[in-house]
């Protein structure tokens, strides 16, 4: 979105901003802070989704992030990308009937890409795995998980390639 733009274009020049003006992810605060460590990093920080306020239908908002994805690949083609989006539009599936992911729209496009998933931290979501790492004793641990060869197993977190990888952040909340 045009307002993103404007403002993560200030974040890149290390000026200082408000990221609450941007809806930078779902109301998590912790969005802000890995965009904000991005640009420390010098790397260059991109809206690329639309505007939540139009409301726009799924397929819509699918096909945009897409394009903008493709469009920043076209514009620098020995780029590489990170995408910080949510688990639902990197599915290489549907998001809903009828409607392609992300993931599944650039697959069909020959881009190569690796999802990786992050659990823990303040979410407690997937529990599947919250739940086993905290009776595993691996609260305060992080990790990372190769999902990769449960591709293809029914019933398995993650499965059928929905995430190549997991990255377990520590946990900040409690059961």
């Amino acid at each position: 979105n045009e307002g993103g733009n404007i403002i993560f274009e200030k974040l890149n020049r290390g000026e200082s901003v408000d990221l609450s003006q941007v809806d930078v992810g779902p109301g998590r605060t912790d969005y802000e802070d890995a965009i904000r460590a991005l640009a420390a990093l010098g790397i260059k920080v991109v809206a690329i989704d639309i505007d939540q306020r139009s409301r726009p239908s799924r397929e819509e908002r699918e096909a945009r992030l897409t394009e903008n994805i493709n469009r920043i690949l076209q514009e620098n083609p020995n780029s590489r990308v990170a995408v910080l989006i949510g688990d639902r539009h990197t599915l290489r599936h549907h998001v809903s009937e009828g409607v392609p992911s992300v993931g599944k729209r650039l697959m069909e496009a020959q881009v190569p890409i690796v999802n990786i998933y992050f659990t823990g931290g303040k979410s407690l979501i997937p529990k599947l795995i919250t739940s086993a790492v905290s009776r595993a004793g691996l609260d305060n641990h992080e990790f990372m998980l190769d999902f990769r060869p449960y591709t293809n197993l029914d019933g398995t977190p993650f499965g059928k390639g929905e995430a190549d990888w997991v990255i377990c952040l520590p946990q900040q909340s409690s059961y």
